[in-house]
């Protein structure tokens, strides 16, 4: 008896264990979401986001590049805008486009907006106005406001 008690305990254990695993990984990615609207805000709001990621990149640069490369597009944008400036990691524009990318592949408006400003300004990739233009009308298509406007 005493012995299936234990077992019984052994097993509750390991599946609050799990339970408290699971609900930190979507508490992550709920950060991640949050923190992805605050990127789309400042680029909405017309001030560009380059203040938001640098305030919020040296701290959060690791688990946004933890989610991306786990495929979170959300997190593929942030960690890209990371990249482009400098934000807690080394800067490396051809990084920062490449995930831009991955981001905007998935869907991601502001992933296809910033990845537009990297072939505008030859930022990372080969400077190109007609894929700037390209990326610009995907994010545009799904009206990506800041897109629309910049068209």
């Amino acid at each position: 008896m005493k012995t299936r008690h234990a077992n019984a305990l052994q097993v509750l254990n390991v599946a609050l264990g799990l339970i408290a695993f699971g609900a930190a990984e979507a508490s992550g990615m709920d950060q991640v979401a949050d923190d992805h609207r605050g990127l789309v805000a400042a680029i909405q709001r017309g001030n560009g986001s380059g203040d938001y990621i640098k305030r919020m990149g040296p701290a959060r640069a690791a688990e946004w590049k933890r989610a991306a490369e786990a495929g979170d597009p959300a997190a593929q944008g942030l960690y890209g805008r990371c990249l482009e400036l400098g934000a807690g990691v080394t800067k490396d524009d051809a990084s920062a486009a490449a995930w831009y990318r991955k981001a905007a592949e998935a869907g991601d408006d502001a992933g296809a907006f910033l990845l537009a400003y990297c072939y505008y300004d030859g930022a990372g990739v080969e400077a190109d106005p007609v894929e700037a233009v390209s990326w610009c009308r995907k994010a545009a298509g799904r009206d990506f406001a800041p897109a629309v406007v910049l068209l």
